[in-house]
Formats: structure tokens, C-alpha cells, sequence
């Protein structure tokens, strides 16, 4: 059967779309603090929590702070400790908890309480978990401690909440917050907590009377911009987007040393960091240990705390160093371990797909060292984003005799708004009916737990997957048919028209004077008549200051600059004429410095989208153990114009088309890709500048003739009219 020429080759739709701004962020930090004051006001126990927390610290109670494992957990509890060590609150009245995945799994527990009222607790601060924690909570109150829970995770309608905690939480549903303050991660409810407490004692005199300094919150906004990447919120709204941007900004000039410290250990550049290095290399490391530190694994059972380590009272101790770098070497552990279940899981799913063509779910486990359960959510996500089935991956434990199971789900933009087939409220349907112990979550990841003795466990495994087809497949078609892929924009390099705009910087309008002048003949232009034609008659030609022994290059450049007449297109002809592929190259430049305008980029605001009709492969070369490819592009129409190229993750239609396309006849492609800025820059005369980069997303077959290639091209995205003439650079 023929490909379907409406598809690409990862089997999408493309759809052309504006791309939709991010909410701008207060432009400083007294206007942030007034726009989120008037927010706050409206939210639950917001006030109510902020003075029990400042009782806690002027009566000098002991104060009990259990969190998540996760990068956002982590920290939300150093965030929160660091402030109440700013408050003067001494160690010793503070007793931090962070569960071990395996032997406690998440959230307060009934162990984590009872060991806090020993230790003299009178409050607990839960963080990145707790809003639906009744018998902790319950507890809690019983043996007389007074309950915060600082989350970001919703209760569904009709799920009632903890009658016994103060709740901050702007997405429980009787909370009417506006969809910005919605997005925080658990790290921006703590927060915003936290400087509401330093407030409200600086209202009470709390730091003047106790000969404190107030504490400079700024300071913590690099956790903040961590965990808010790395947690994967929507980052679209001003509240999120205020966070990453000074957050970054606070890293950058290293007003965090123990944020340096760890980007020291990453081998990543403090000062030129970004979301991307959030997202990808800090917020893995920090991860890493609580995926690994299993009791019955020798080398990981006593893994580095991360949180202990990011808010260390000095960042220059050598246990600090060396705990950064522990926790790197378990991050590069945690990549091995990945890649091996990665193998195993992605053979169970083709094969899965093989036996049951029409599969609507993918449900692979196994026991085993490979089947380590702290992994199972990343490589459910890898899944999901190579087959595009809502994905579940299970771990089996012999002796516990269940399974531990992550899943990710599929979703879809509509002009209504996201769907999704739906695997957290799957899940709980399933606990509902007594086929998990556990299990929950959100519509596009959640987390569950399968009991089966091991004689029964594939069959059961096997059953629940079919249970799961029963209950999504309705939603699953749904989705997938109304899946499209968001393109920003169409760029063609190889017929892009320069724009006279570019003659405003120097290095260009130099080359192109230099070119210009060589085109006129010298003895037969009297360079005052040629300036007065250029005035189309407006100015006379001693206003243009050609008295003297000025130089024919510093008259042509006056006119130029000040934009008379013909001068820019007589310029920008004759660059054009003699190095086209430079100006290509600068007006690609161009765009991407425009697409990265809008940063910071994550969750629900991505760097926009690209179609690049036309382009063939000159080199592709494998990286990362073969899972990610580095290529060479370039126009099928203007070959000398080479890009570096990055491609993370390919399917195997994705690989087997960039391979093939790089032979001595390479096929020409439409590639989908964001836009980036190599760290290498060009060397040469002028200003040195990072070289345009893509970042391959998909792709699809093209053809060399450009009429016909766009004609291809408007087949499959959707809103996107071939443009009726072609302006096209003719090769040399």
C-alpha cells in the first residue's frame, strides 16, 4: 500500500498555526508581588496558613516538612528550609522527611507522622503532596499536630478534601484561581507561601525585634525555575514565566552557589544556562536518586539526598562538591538503566503491536534487574512518543507479588480545547473495582499498583490491559483523529527574500558596499551625480555632505545608513548577486533569534514549529548510544548553504529516512523542526554570531521540483495555501 502522502513519517498531521505569546511577566519584582497579592487573596487557606506558619516560628515550635521524591519536591523542601533558617529557626526544630519510593512509595504516611510527633512536632508542612492524604492527616490532628499541605495536584469532583489540613491549593475544586496561578508547580506554591511568612513576620516586627536580617526570597527563585521546568507544568502563564526568567537570571549571575555548585558538577555553563538545561541535565540529576535508592541495591541504597545538598549551609564544603558529583554518577546510572529497559520494553510493544495490529493501549512489564521500577515512568514517556498509544510500563517485584506500573497518555489540541484519553481517571475507575491495590493520577500520567502471584502475573498483566482498551478506545480514536501537530510557519531557505533590513548591521553593510563599489565603473560615475540620483530629486546633493575628499565608501555608506533613495536595493543587489548564501544564512539567523524572542519555553508554550520544504541530508552520524542522530542539512536548492542539524529519539521511519537520505543521491525532505542557535559560532571578520541549528521534530517525503514539493507540502498541512509564484534563487 502506498504511503499516505497526508502523513508524515511519524504517521501525523500537520496543522498550520499561530503561534499564541506566552503571558508577559511583571517587568520587576515590586509589580510581580502586587499583581500576585490580588491573586492570592482569593485563594483557600492561602492567610490562614501563613500566620499558623508564623506562630510556628515566633513561639519556636518544632515544625515537621515531609515532600516528594521528585526534582519538584526536593526543591520545595530545601526552598522551605532555607527560608525558615533565614527566619532564625534553628535545626533542631525542624524535621524534614522525604519517603523512599520503594519501601514507602508516595506522599505522608502513617510512619513519617508518628516519627515527627516523637520527635516533638506540633505542625507538618506537606509539600508537592498530601491534598488527598486522609488518614495521615487524620493522624496527624489526632496526636495533636496542626496540618499545611502545599500542593499542586488536583482532587476530582466529588472527592472530598482532608477535613483536618489547611490546604493551599489553587487546583482543588472549590478554588476559584485564576488558570496562571493553576500552573505552579508544588516549588511555586512553597514560594509564594514562603513570602507571604516572611511578610507577615515583617509585619509583626518579628525581625527587627530579634535583630534578623529579612530574608532576600529572590535568592531561591533558581530552585524555583528548576523545578517549575523540570516537573513539566504549563509554563505558559505569567506567574510560571516570571519564575523561569528571574530564576535563570538569579543562576546566571551566581546569586545561587549551590545552583553553580551543581551546574559545576553537570558540566554546564552557570552563565549561558537555560530552560533547556533545566529541563534535560539539572532537573535528570537531581531525580536521579530518588528513582534509584533502593535498600537492597548496594550502590545506590545510600543515594545522595538532593535536597540536603541544595540548601547546605556552605556551598564551598567539600561534602558539597563531592555529594553534587555522587548524584551525577547516579543520573549517568539511571541513563544506563533506562536505556536497557528501554530496549526490552520498546521489543514487548512491537511485538505486542504485531500480535494485535488494532491496539489501543500499550501495557509491557516484566521482572527482573531490567525492570527497574524507579525507571518505569521515562521509558513510558519514550514509548508514548514512538508508538503514540497511551503507554503503561510495569516492574514486577517476586516478593512483594505485585507490579508497580507508570503510564503516560496521548492528548490532542482542538479548537475547543485539549483532549485526552484519560489514564488517571482509567486507573481509578480500575482501583474502583478492585483490580489495583493503588492507583491514580492525572489524565496524561499516573501511577498504579497490580497484585498477581507470580504463576498468574502475564495473564493478569495481559487482563488489565484489555480492561484498559474497554475503557479508553472510544477516547483513544477520539484523540488520534483529531491529533495535528502544530506548525508556526513555512521557511523555505533556498527562495528566501532578503529583506533591506539586514544593511543595519555593519558586518553586511560592509560586505555589500564593498560589493556595490566594485560594480560601479570607476572614471565613468561621477559619484555627486550618482548620490543625486539616489535622492530621487528630494534633498540636494550638498545636503548628503560630499564636500571634501571624502571616500566613495563613506558616501555610499551615509546614504545607506540614512535610507536615501535607491542605496539599500543598489547594496542589497549586489550582495545578493556575489554571496546569496550568506544572506540566506543571515536571514535565517534572523528568525531564529526572533522564534527565541519568546523564551522561556516548556510545557503548554514549546518553541514553535518550522516546515522546511526541500532539504537533503549531507551527513548523519549517531550520538547518545545511537538513540539520537547529529545530521548536516542543506536547501535542495541551495546546497552550499549547510545547517547543523539534531534529531533525539527518532522512530525507526524517522532513522531509516534521515540514513538513507544522506547517500550520493539524497531525497529531498520536509523537515519539521524548532529553531536554535548552535553554541559554536563562525569565525571570520566582523561580530562572531552561534550558527542557525534545527531541532528535527518530523519529517516528510518532499520533491525536487519546488512547485511540486509545495504542493505536497499543502497536502498535509492543514490552513497552509501554496504561495501561487515562487521566488526561487536559481543554483549555482
Amino acid at each position: 500500500m502506498a504511503k499516505d502522502t497526508s502523513l508524515s513519517l511519524n504517521s501525523r498531521r500537520w496543522r498550520l498555526v499561530p503561534v499564541r505569546p506566552a503571558e508577559m511577566a511583571p517587568a520587576d519584582d515590586a509589580a510581580f508581588r502586587e499583581r500576585l497579592h490580588a491573586c492570592l487573596a482569593q485563594l483557600p487557606d492561602y492567610t490562614a496558613s501563613i500566620r499558623r506558619l508564623a506562630d510556628a516560628v515566633e513561639n519556636r515550635e518544632t515544625i515537621g516538612i515531609s515532600s516528594d521524591y521528585d526534582c519538584d519536591g526536593n526543591c520545595s523542601l530545601a526552598l522551605m528550609l532555607r527560608t525558615l533558617r533565614g527566619c532564625g529557626v534553628p535545626d533542631t526544630l525542624l524535621v524534614p522527611h522525604v519517603p523512599n519510593r520503594f519501601t514507602e512509595g508516595y506522599g505522608i504516611n502513617d510512619a513519617a507522622v508518628k516519627s515527627m510527633r516523637q520527635r516533638g512536632a506540633s505542625l507538618l508542612l506537606t509539600l508537592d503532596n498530601g491534598t488527598l492524604a486522609h488518614r495521615p492527616l487524620a493522624q496527624a490532628r489526632a496526636e495533636g499536630i496542626d496540618v499545611i499541605v502545599l500542593d499542586h495536584h488536583p482532587n476530582q469532583a466529588g472527592e472530598r478534601l482532608p477535613a483536618e489540613a489547611f490546604i493551599v491549593n489553587a487546583n482543588r475544586t472549590d478554588a476559584q484561581a485564576e488558570p496562571a496561578l493553576k500552573a505552579m508547580a508544588a516549588v511555586g506554591v512553597s514560594y509564594v507561601v514562603a513570602c507571604g511568612l516572611v511578610e507577615e513576620l515583617a509585619r509583626r516586627g518579628y525581625f527587627t525585634k530579634n535583630k534578623l536580617p529579612e530574608p532576600d526570597m529572590r535568592r531561591t527563585l533558581g530552585l524555583v525555575a528548576l523545578a517549575t521546568v523540570a516537573d513539566v507544568v504549563n509554563v505558559s502563564g505569567w506567574i510560571n514565566q516570571y519564575f523561569i526568567q528571574e530564576g535563570l537570571k538569579i543562576i546566571r549571575e551566581g546569586g545561587d552557589p549551590l545552583l553553580t555548585r551543581l551546574c559545576e558538577a553537570a558540566q554546564v555553563p552557570s552563565d549561558r544556562l537555560t530552560e533547556e538545561h533545566l529541563a534535560f541535565t539539572l532537573g535528570p540529576m537531581v531525580n536521579a536518586p530518588g528513582r534509584l535508592n533502593r535498600p537492597d541495591d548496594a550502590a545506590w541504597h545510600d543515594a545522595p539526598e538532593a535536597w540536603r545538598l541544595l540548601c547546605a549551609p556552605d556551598a564551598s564544603a567539600p561534602e558539597v562538591a563531592s555529594g553534587f558529583l555522587r548524584m551525577r554518577s547516579c543520573n549517568e546510572a539511571r541513563k544506563q538503566l533506562e536505556a536497557s529497559l528501554h530496549r526490552e520494553a520498546q521489543s514487548q510493544a512491537r511485538e505486542l503491536l504485531k500480535n494485535c495490529p488494532g491496539a489501543k493501549v500499550l501495557v509491557v512489564g516484566g521482572a527482573g534487574e531490567v525492570w527497574h521500577p524507579g525507571i518505569v515512568g521515562i521509558v513510558a514517556s519514550r514509548l508514548l512518543e514512538e508508538f503514540g498509544l497511551p503507554t503503561v510500563v510495569a516492574a514486577y517485584d517476586p516478593a512483594k507479588q505485585h507490579y508497580k506500573m507508570s503510564a503516560r497518555s496521548i492528548r490532542a489540541n482542538t479548537p475547543e480545547g485539549q483532549i485526552t484519553a484519560d489514564i488517571g481517571e482509567a486507573f481509578r475507575h480500575e482501583k474502583s473495582q478492585g483490580r489495583l491495590a493503588h492507583g491514580g493520577g492525572h489524565p496524561f500520567a499516573a501511577g498504579a499498583t497490580l497484585e498477581s502471584p507470580p504463576a498468574a502475573r502475564l495473564q493478569m498483566l495481559e487482563a488489565f490491559r484489555q480492561k484498559l482498551e474497554q475503557r479508553l478506545a472510544t477516547q483513544v480514536d477520539r484523540v488520534k483523529a483529531a491529533q495535528r501537530t502544530e506548525v508556526a510557519d513555512v521557511i523555505d531557505p533556498g527562495a528566501l527574500t532578503p529583506s533591506a533590513d539586514l544593511l543595519d548591521q555593519p558586518e553586511i553593510r560592509e560586505r555589500a558596499l564593498r560589493h556595490w563599489l566594485r560594480g560601479i565603473p570607476r572614471g565613468d560615475v561621477d559619484l555627486r551625480h550618482l548620490a543625486s540620483r539616489l535622492c530621487g530629486g528630494i534633498r540636494p546633493a550638498k545636503e548628503l555632505s560630499l564636500e571634501g575628499n571624502r571616500t566613495e565608501y563613506a558616501v555610499l555608506d551615509d546614504l545607506i545608513v540614512r535610507d536615501i533613495g535607491d542605496a539599500r536595493a543598489h547594496a542589497l543587489a549586489a550582495l545578493q548577486k556575489a554571496e546569496p548564501d550568506l544572506l540566506r544564512e543571515k536571514m535565517l539567523s534572523q528568525r531564529f533569534r526572533e522564534a527565541h524572542a519568546a523564551a522561556p519555553f516548556g510545557e503548554g508554550h514549546r518553541p514553535p514549529l518550522y516546515a522546511f520544504p526541500g532539504m537533503i541530508v549531507r551527513e548523519v552520524s549517531e550520538s547518545g548510544n545511537g538513540r539520537h542522530l547529529l545530521l548536516t542539512v542543506a536547501p535542495l536548492d541551495a546546497p552550499r548553504l549547510t545547517l547543523k542539524a539534531q534529531a533525539f529519539h527518532v522512530s525507526p521511519a524517522m532513522r531509516e529516512a534521515l540514513q538513507r537520505g544522506s547517500g550520493a543521491k539524497p531525497s529531498p525532505l520536509t523537515l519539521l523542526a524548532t529553531l536554535d542557535l548552535s553554541p559554536a559560532r563562525r569565525s571570520g571578520r566582523g561580530t562572531p554570531e552561534p550558527l542557525p541549528m534545527l531541532r528535527i521534530e518530523d519529517a516528510a517525503i518532499s520533491h525536487a521540483h519546488p512547485v511540486r514539493r509545495q504542493a505536497l507540502l499543502g497536502q498535509m498541512l492543514e490552513g497552509y495555501s501554496p504561495p501561487p509564484a515562487l521566488t526561487v534563487i536559481p543554483r549555482r
